[in-house]
C-alpha cells in the first residue's frame, strides 16, 4: 500500500487519505483545494463548492462561462420542518464577488442544524404527550390510592375556585357518586387579596337520593390538599343551590362574625311534588375547623307572591338567640325566594288565629248561648243605646237539643215557633219550617218571661231582669219597649196560643 505523509505532524496516511488520521489535518492533493467556508477538499477546478455550495472562482475566471441556473437538486429541494412551501434558490448573480473569509451562507450552511433541532423539539414535545398520557391512564385506573397533593394553580387561574375546586375533585376521585358543585368561594385575607383556604360545596337531588357535601381546600406550598368536612342526606326532597334560583347575591358568601372567619352557604329544600311545604336553610362553617357552627330552616307554605314568583312563607324552626342564629336572620333577608313575616303581618296571623280558635270553641249545641253573646257584642251595646238592631243567628239542626229537659222552665207556641224560656234566662225557638233550632236572646240581663204580642207575625215579648224588649222571630231584629223604664215591677204581658 502506498502512503503520503502528512504535511502537519509527518504521520504516514494511506494514498487517498483527504485528512490525517493522526491529527485530523487536511492533507492536500495535488488536484483538490480547500473549500473556505466548510473546509471540505474538493476538486481545485470547482466553480462551486459541491459540499455547500459556496463560490470559489467568479464566473469568467480562467476562461470559465458559469450559467447562472439553478440545479435540479436545488430546484426541488424537500420542504423542511417549519416551512408553509418549498423555497425557490435564489439565482446565482454572475458579478458574485469570492468570499474573502469563511462565511456560513444564510441559506444552506445551517440547514442541517436547523433540521436537526427541529426534529429534536418535536420528539421532546411527543415524548411529553405520551408521558402525560401514559400517567392520566396510570392514575385513573387506581381510584381507591390515597392521591398526593394537587397541583392545580399550574393549570388553572389561581383566582378561578370553581375551576381549583373542580380539578381537585377530579384528581382526589371525589366525583364518583355525579354530585355537581355548588359552591366554591375562595377566601380573601385581611389585605383583600386570595388566601390559601377555598371551601366548596357539591350536591345530588334526584328522586332517590338527595344530599350535599362540603369540603376545605388548604393550599399548602404550591399545591392544594382537599378535606371532606361533612355529607349531609335530605332523601325524598329536592335541593336546590342555584343562587339565581333562590333569588339572592349573598350565598355563597365569607363572614366575619366577632373576629373569625364563617363560609355561608344556602339552599332550598323542596317537596318533589311541590305539594307541601318549603324549607330554606342557611348556615355558618368555621372556617378554621370545617365544622358546621350554626344552622337555621326557615319552613313555610309555598305560595305565589305579588311578582308571580313562588315564595315560602317562613318561620324559622329551629332558631336560637345566639349571636350566630341572630347574624343567619339577617343574611335570610337577602333570599328572594323566603318571605319572612312582618311583626304586623304576624300580629294579624295571631289575631286571626285567636279568632279561629275561640270559634271553635263556641261550635256546638252545647256552646250556642255562649256564640249568641259573642256575635252580638256589638249589636247588644247598640240596643241600650235604644237603636233596633239585627242579630247574628246561627241555627242548629233539631236532633241536637240546645238544652236538657230539666233546663226548661216554660215554652209559648205560634203558627210557626215554638218559643222555650229556661231557668238561666235563655231564649230560645224552634222554626217548625226548616226543623231548626236557634237562640233568640242571651244577654247579660236574664229574660224572666215571654210572651207573643202578635203570633201570626212571630212578634215575641221579652221581660228580662232590666226591662223588656221586643223580638221579631222572622227577621231577628230586636228593640226596647216603650215605657221599659216605669213598669219594670208590673207583671209581664204573656199571649199564649
Amino acid at each position: 500500500m502506498s502512503y503520503i505523509t502528512c504535511p502537519n505532524c509527518g504521520h504516514q496516511c494511506p494514498e487517498g487519505s483527504r485528512f490525517c488520521n493522526q491529527c485530523g489535518a487536511p492533507i492536500a492533493m495535488s488536484n483538490e483545494v480547500e473549500c473556505p467556508a466548510c473546509h471540505s477538499m474538493i476538486p481545485a477546478d470547482s466553480i462551486f463548492c459541491p459540499v455547500c455550495r459556496n463560490m470559489m472562482k467568479k464566473a469568467g475566471d480562467e476562461g470559465v462561462n458559469v450559467a447562472p441556473v439553478a440545479t435540479a437538486q436545488q430546484r426541488h429541494r424537500p420542504i423542511e420542518f417549519g416551512d408553509s412551501e418549498p423555497k425557490q434558490e435564489p439565482v446565482v448573480e454572475s458579478e458574485v464577488k469570492p468570499m474573502t473569509a469563511p462565511q456560513q451562507p444564510a441559506s444552506e450552511g445551517g440547514s442541517s442544524g436547523s433540521n436537526w433541532k427541529q426534529y429534536l423539539i418535536l420528539g421532546a414535545i411527543l415524548a411529553f404527550l405520551t408521558l402525560f398520557v401514559w400517567v392520566r391512564c396510570f392514575r385513573n385506573s387506581k381510584p381507591d390510592r390515597q392521591p398526593e397533593a394537587t397541583n392545580t394553580e399550574n393549570t388553572v387561574n389561581v383566582n378561578n375556585s370553581t375551576d381549583i375546586f373542580n380539578r381537585a375533585l377530579e384528581e382526589y376521585a371525589l366525583k364518583g357518586d355525579g354530585d355537581k358543585i355548588a359552591y366554591a368561594l375562595r377566601f380573601m385575607n385581611s389585605e383583600g387579596q386570595p388566601s390559601d383556604k377555598i371551601m366548596g360545596v357539591t350536591y345530588l337531588s334526584d328522586d332517590n337520593s338527595s344530599f350535599y357535601r362540603i369540603y376545605t381546600l388548604t393550599k399548602n406550598g404550591s399545591r392544594w390538599e382537599i378535606e371532606r368536612n361533612k355529607t349531609e342526606y335530605i332523601n325524598g326532597r329536592k335541593l336546590i343551590f342555584d343562587p339565581a334560583e333562590m333569588r339572592s347575591d349573598e350565598v355563597p358568601a365569607q363572614k366575619n362574625i366577632n373576629g373569625k372567619e364563617y363560609f355561608c352557604y344556602a339552599f332550598l329544600n323542596m317537596p318533589q311534588s311541590m305539594n307541601g311545604n318549603g324549607i330554606v336553610t342557611i348556615a355558618l362553617v368555621d372556617a378554621e375547623t370545617g365544622t358546621i357552627a350554626s344552622k337555621v330552616n326557615y319552613e313555610g307554605e309555598i305560595v305565589i307572591g305579588s311578582d308571580g314568583q313562588r315564595q315560602i312563607i317562613g318561620r324559622h324552626t329551629n332558631a336560637t338567640n345566639g349571636i350566630l342564629d341572630s347574624r343567619i336572620k339577617e343574611y335570610a333577608q337577602g333570599i328572594g325566594y323566603l318571605h319572612i313575616p312582618t311583626k304586623e303581618e304576624l300580629d294579624a296571623e295571631k289575631e286571626a288565629a285567636e279568632e279561629e280558635a275561640a270559634k271553635k270553641e263556641l261550635e256546638g249545641s252545647a256552646n250556642a248561648d255562649r256564640k249568641w253573646l259573642h256575635d252580638n257584642a256589638g249589636a247588644l251595646e247598640a240596643l241600650e243605646s235604644g237603636e233596633e238592631v239585627h242579630t247574628a243567628v246561627t241555627s242548629y239542626d233539631k236532633s241536637d237539643p240546645l238544652f236538657k229537659s230539666e233546663d226548661f222552665q216554660s215554652k209559648i207556641n205560634s203558627p210557626g215557633y215554638v218559643v222555650f224560656l229556661c231557668k238561666n234566662g235563655v231564649v230560645y225557638a224552634f222554626n217548625k219550617k226548616t226543623d231548626a233550632n236557634f237562640v233568640v236572646y242571651a244577654g247579660s240581663s236574664k229574660a224572666t218571661q215571654i210572651g207573643f204580642e202578635n203570633s201570626e207575625k212571630g212578634i215575641l215579648n221579652i221581660r228580662t231582669t232590666n226591662g223588656r224588649l221586643q223580638y221579631d222571630l222572622v227577621n231577628h231584629t230586636i228593640k226596647k219597649r216603650a215605657g221599659d223604664g216605669s213598669d219594670n215591677n208590673k207583671p209581664a204581658e204573656v199571649k199564649e196560643d
